[in-house]
């Protein structure tokens, strides 16, 4: 009975569990797809959250990037026009104001944003009647040097050594022209520190005598001295100041050029002067607050340029914070409490497409430069004509042959393309950026410069006069003395690498190309960086220490390449030519070259043809010791002037036929290789090679 009585008990309890089994059959795997979709879901929408999050931060760092890259080129790029002033008034020692508005006008049309262009003089105390005189002469009666007054009224500039008051002026201002620039702080720091260093200074905001206190202004002034030449030394310097050009800015027009295409209702954009002072380091703000910290509710980015040698931090935030990534991934919160796995899946999908929408993009592109056609290569790489993806200034794009991208000669490569964009003369071609391709193929972009090189002048126009030499030669100095004063050397001066060409309406404008071989002498790491177990340069111009490997190389195998040219000018041949390469070293290091007026068969100008063959003595110490010592002395020479109306006869009547068969030449070039190439040749002797037919 008892057991009886207990089996009820167990058959209850047996009935109990049977009556739950169903229930849990029923629900249990509904609620463990409930929960663990529910889980997904959660997970999913956080991860898509982050995800979102980050992807629209980089979209909007890139968005960023591209405004702060704008703003800095609304102003970068006109300082280049400031730039080439020197050269202008080298052409002549006296500058009327009509001369000086041609030659601004155009920069004027190309940048309205500009408020003014200007030149202020150096003006000693004994000549400020004539120049006062002068301006009253060109039409400004009552022309008078002034300054600010206590109560900010303008008042007569009182007496000193010397003044640089505002004298020309496009387009012209009554009440701003004859301001004495040093008497205001703000200017003069800015005026002192450009005739120190030689280079464009930029000042802290400013408001102009003319505006009203609201309206922020910077200027940025550029050094003009004696010669068109910049002396080595700060003393030298301030001797030899003839003035400054200056470019004037009213940084909110500005601002607003840069951000034209921009739509700024959830955008707030700030600029901001790092150097100054709390109180005057704002420039401009798009509205209240948008240089200030909003925490983590909103986007923002800031990026550091440097204008005119001064730190500008430009600061883009988006005042509805994270827009699309929160839409987003609420929405797939939604789809995973739905359908979890299948919302996982679509969302693997959406990304995956987008990433490879994104390859493929940016497989199209090398970096922010479009590849448009190709325009030359060497012995080194080849050279694309290419845009911006932002800016509009066209750009040619050097992409190294992949046999140079090894480790240590992209590592040599990078350094030397830094040291080149730290080169600011205006004869010297201007280097934007660098980088690598997806492939990891270096390449840097530089200034694209439509004009004929040396070689193809002496091609296709024989011999030239020796005026238009010396004129050429000259420019092709100033330009290696910069380097030289910063000890470095060129290494490939040729012909090929110096183009002639028209620039800011000045016609027979020299540019030095392709610094790529440039070595820093007083770096004793980056010289070793440099150097190899082969000898680098062009053998035609390559100097007889550089082929036996003499070490320190210096400026002198740039005045040895110089003098080389200026045979190859004089004469239309080159100073040595043979069947190989090792033919033409030994020729460099053994024989005397033959005069010019020898291998023409008629004179040439003696005082001309000593200086040449100086600068291809054998021992170094013959030679003009730098570019900076040649050009003096091509300064001294006294030859048949080439004046401004000859280079633009030339450039009128002749260049157009030439230009025409030059186009068609590098057309063959670019299918059939380089004539003139930069070669490697091994230390030990080994490996000469066939020239190509220009250089037997």
């Amino acid at each position: 009975m008892a057991q009886d009585s207990d089996r009820p008990g167990l058959d209850a309890a047996g009935s109990t569990t049977s009556s739950q089994s169903p229930f849990l059959a029923r629900w249990g795997p509904s609620l463990l797809t409930v929960v663990l979709g529910a889980g997904l879901s959660l997970l999913l929408f956080v991860a898509v959250r982050g995800r979102e999050r980050t992807l629209e931060q980089t979209d909007f760092e890139r968005q960023a990037a591209q405004l702060a890259l704008a703003v800095q080129s609304s102003f970068e790029i006109p300082l280049e026009v400031l730039r080439s002033v020197p050269a202008f008034f080298e052409a002549s020692d006296e500058i009327s104001r009509a001369e000086f508005r041609t030659f601004v006008r155009s920069a004027l049309g190309r940048y309205p944003w500009i408020y003014a262009l200007e030149w202020i003089p150096r003006v000693p105390h004994a000549e400020r009647m004539k120049f006062e005189q002068q301006a009253a002469n060109d039409g400004f009666e009552g022309y008078h040097f002034k300054q600010d007054g206590p109560n900010g009224q303008l008042l007569p500039a009182e007496n000193r050594p010397e003044y640089f008051p505002l004298f020309y002026m496009e387009p012209p201002n009554r009440t701003a022209l004859g301001l004495e620039e040093t008497a205001l702080p703000v200017r003069r720091v800015a005026l002192e520190r450009a005739r120190d260093t030689g280079k464009t200074a930029i000042t802290e905001r400013l408001k102009l005598v003319q505006d009203d206190p609201s309206v922020l202004s910077v200027i940025a002034f550029h050094p003009v001295y004696a010669r068109g030449e910049q002396p080595v030394t700060v003393r030298a310097r301030r001797e030899s100041l003839r003035g400054f050009a200056a470019v004037v800015f009213r940084v909110r027009p500005v601002i607003e050029n840069a951000l034209r295409r921009t739509d700024l209702h959830h955008v707030d954009v700030g600029l901001v002067d790092i150097d100054a002072e709390s109180a005057r380091s704002l420039l401009y703000e798009s509205r209240g607050g948008a240089t200030e910290d909003k925490g983590s509710t909103e986007l923002a980015s800031a990026h550091t340029v440097s204008v005119g040698g001064r730190p500008w931090s430009i600061r883009v935030t988006r005042r509805d914070g994270f827009r699309q990534a929160d839409r987003r991934s609420f929405f797939w919160l939604a789809v995973g409490l739905l359908a979890s796995a299948l919302a996982g899946g679509l969302a693997y999908t959406a990304s995956t497409v987008l990433r490879l929408r994104r390859q493929v993009r940016d497989a199209l592109q090398l970096g922010q430069y479009t590849l448009s056609e190709k325009i030359g290569e060497g012995g080194m790489g080849t050279v694309y004509r290419a845009h911006h993806a932002l800016l509009r200034r066209p750009t040619a794009v050097k992409l190294l042959h992949p046999a140079h991208c090894t480790a240590t000669a992209v590592t040599r490569f990078e350094r030397e393309v830094q040291l080149m964009s730290a080169l600011t003369h205006p004869n010297t071609a201007i280097v934007y950026d660098y980088g690598h391709t997806p492939e990891g193929i270096f390449y840097y972009a530089m200034e694209y410069i439509d004009g004929i090189t040396l070689q193809e002048l002496v091609d296709a126009d024989g011999p030239q006069p020796p005026g238009r030499i010396v004129h050429i030669l000259s420019q092709m100095c100033m330009a290696l003395a910069e380097a030289h004063a910063m000890d470095w050397v060129h290494r490939d001066v040729k012909p090929a690498n110096v183009m002639l060409c028209n620039r800011g309406g000045i016609p027979d404008f020299v540019k030095v190309l392709d610094f790529g071989l440039v070595k820093e002498l007083a770096n004793d790491a980056a010289v070793e960086l440099s150097q190899s177990t082969t000898l680098l340069g062009t053998p035609n111009y390559i100097a007889p220490e550089a082929i036996v490997g003499a070490k320190p190389v210096d400026a002198r195998v740039d005045v040895y390449a110089v003098g080389a040219v200026a045979y190859f000018l004089l004469t239309g041949d080159a100073v040595f030519t043979g069947g190989s390469i090792l033919e033409i070293c030994a020729k460099h290091l053994s024989l005397i070259p033959e005069p010019p007026s020898e291998r023409l068969g008629e004179p040439v100008l003696p005082e001309l043809e000593a200086l040449v063959m100086r600068c291809l003595e054998k021992d170094p110490d013959a030679r003009p010791k730098s570019a900076a010592e040649l050009g003096s002395a091509l300064s001294e020479l006294v030859v048949p002037p080439w004046t401004k109306e000859d280079a633009f006869r030339w450039w009128q009547e002749r260049a157009p036929a030439i230009e025409q068969r030059i186009r068609s030449a590098r057309a063959a070039r670019t299918q059939h290789g380089a004539l003139s190439t930069t070669v490697e040749i091994n230390a030990h002797g080994r490996g000469g090679t066939t020239l190509p037919r220009s250089l037997a």
